[in-house]
């Protein structure tokens, strides 16, 4: 019964810090103006409709079922990545400071309930500060804002993709941005380079470039192997055909 009760202990840590780490991305960036688009914890998941309607629902992809906040401009233009790298760092610092409160709760009123609402969130916390490590799609939340902190080719690799994803919102019958496909797909991260094979492969297609779709999606496939089924899943082409 002891397993039980520590395996149903910890699911629930689990869905409760999960709440907090990804709340705390999304709460970050509705503080700073943006607007909310996604929420998922485990199968759970709040999400904004086509018609502009905030729905709950279950989320297909287990993949997702880590947890996404998601929150994005309200307008393409503007200053974006300071206020993006503050989402990404939210998160991580919500669950630590959050395991550190509970752990002050565990030291007086010991259970395994409280030690797992301590040990969770610290090791979720912790895991996405450690550097370079991948979370899901990309680089966990603290590569990422380090990535956006130090500037120069690591930066202006995160902005590409970035600016990708608000064209997809605002501006989906568009081209993407060449000059953002060539910061990708000159990545040295295999993930990188995939996306932007992938954004290159839909300019392609948008231009009736038969000869460069092949190309992409030649690139694409090379880099398979190296890259997670996460960003497979997001960049799949045969979707947009």
């Amino acid at each position: 019964m002891i397993i039980l009760e520590v395996i149903g202990c910890w699911l629930a840590a689990y869905m409760v810090c999960g709440a907090v780490h990804e709340g705390a991305h999304v709460v970050s960036g509705l503080c700073q103006g943006w607007k909310f688009m996604l929420l998922v914890v485990g199968p759970f998941k709040l999400y904004r409709d086509e018609n502009d309607k905030v729905k709950f629902g279950i989320e297909k992809n287990i993949l997702l079922w880590g947890g996404i906040g998601g929150t994005l401009p309200r307008e393409e233009g503007g200053n974006y990545m300071q206020v993006f790298a503050n989402t990404l760092i939210a998160g991580p610092t919500a669950s630590v400071v959050f395991g550190l409160v509970a752990g002050v709760v565990m030291v007086f009123h010991f259970s395994i309930f409280s030690a797992m609402m301590c040990a969770v969130p610290l090791a979720m916390g912790v895991s996405c500060l450690l550097p370079g490590v991948k979370s899901g799609i990309l680089f966990n939340d603290g590569t990422r804002y380090s990535r956006i902190a130090k500037g120069g080719r690591t930066a202006a690799e995160e902005e590409a993709v970035f600016r990708c994803v608000l064209k997809e919102m605002f501006r989906p019958a568009d081209r993407f941005d060449e000059q953002s496909i060539n910061v990708m797909t000159g990545a040295e991260d295999t993930a990188f380079r995939y996306m932007g094979h992938y954004y290159a492969c839909c300019n392609a297609m948008k231009d009736g470039d038969e000869a460069r779709k092949a190309q992409e999606l030649a690139a694409m496939e090379s880099l398979k192997g190296s890259v997670s089924k996460g960003v497979i899943s997001m960049c799949a082409i045969e979707e947009q055909q």
